[in-house]
């Protein structure tokens, strides 16, 4: 091979590498994070974008979720994809269906109906992927469809956008978790039947203020270990390890500017409540923080940052998980029903 013919491979092969990192298709067809090709090791992530109208150029991205790398092709022809020779053509929309089909399955276990779409994919020369198209109608018809998927160029930023987009991905199974973590522990406090008070506001709190807690629910106050100094402020007249709660819910017109909850013990800030998180019509906060409290230590809750009024029903619930004894006791007290604990 000549060196005029190497240079010319050489352009040719970057102009292709070129056109099909930066091609441009806008709408994106389908977009998967976790397919399994039985060939590879490894998971990967697909889109497939179509132009304007949902019609050709298809771009067809794959990034492999444990190198980072990337691989694309921009398709402006179906036909040429197809075997030399190939007596059928399908239209671009019947095509891109079945791919989404099929790989659709790869991402959920065979759990999705395929219709009649094969999807391979095949480790080819200098690092391209060969991506195999298969599409079975009955039985006598057929039709197949490859595509060589080349490498892209990859640069830290890019790198760091494949990190962000695995973060993604794990972040709602962490919050469901978590949220399992708290109903599992709402239910074991439930069962064991603990100290424990329940407040909720009945007026809007508005940014920057204390909640205002005049409304007690009826799950066991016990006025023995609590005092409502005022409608902000909670008096723990007890010594001991108390688990603090507070949710509200604000409207999606309210959930910019970061609204959340501040836990304030004897006038101290001390922490403040997880990020908000959606809930159907609604933005949920939802502060969670154990203290360990001497005598009559007081605990407000107050609203932040919030664009708009937190509206009534936020509830505020503590719970004795633990009484402890004052350093200067000799012996440990428990309250009796008929006793005030001040």
């Amino acid at each position: 091979m000549g060196p005029l013919l190497l240079l010319t491979y050489a352009v040719l092969s970057i102009t292709l590498i070129a056109d099909a990192s930066n091609a441009s298709p806008l709408n994106v067809a389908l977009e998967l994070s976790d397919v399994r090709f039985d060939s590879q090791a490894d998971a990967f992530r697909v889109q497939l974008t179509l132009s304007d109208g949902d019609d050709l150029p298809l771009r067809i991205w794959l990034e492999s979720k444990r190198s980072k790398a990337q691989w694309a092709v921009l398709v402006t022809d179906i036909q040429s994809h197809a075997p030399e020779g190939a007596n059928y053509v399908l239209p671009t929309a019947v095509v891109v269906s079945a791919m989404q089909q099929g790989f659709s399955v790869l991402a959920t276990d065979g759990n999705v109906d395929s219709n009649g779409c094969d999807i391979k994919l095949v480790t080819a020369k200098n690092n391209h992927l060969r991506l195999v198209v298969e599409l079975k109608a009955f039985s006598m018809l057929s039709a197949r469809y490859e595509f060589d998927l080349l490498p892209l160029s990859i640069e830290k930023i890019d790198v760091l956008g494949a990190k962000i987009r695995d973060l993604e991905d794990d972040l709602p199974a962490a919050v469901k978790q978590m949220q399992m973590k708290i109903r599992q522990v709402e239910t074991e406090l439930a069962a064991r039947v603990p100290v424990s008070l329940a407040l909720t506001t009945t007026a809007d709190t508005s940014v920057g203020y204390f909640l205002g807690l005049s409304k007690r629910i009826p799950i066991l106050p016990q006025d023995n270990y609590f005092k409502l100094a005022s409608d902000t402020k909670i008096v723990l007249k007890r010594p001991g390890q108390y688990l603090i709660q507070a949710r509200g819910t604000i409207s999606h017109h309210y959930s910019h500017n970061n609204p959340h909850f501040r836990l304030y013990v004897d006038d101290v800030y001390v922490w403040t409540s997880a990020p908000i998180v959606s809930d159907t019509q609604v933005w949920v906060i939802q502060l969670t923080h154990t203290i360990v409290a001497s005598k009559n230590t007081e605990v407000k809750i107050g609203y932040a940052t919030g664009s708009g009024p937190l509206p009534a029903g936020a509830n505020v619930t503590i719970v004795l998980q633990q009484e402890l004894t004052e350093p200067n006791e000799s012996t440990r007290q428990t309250c009796a029903s008929n006793q005030d604990c001040t």
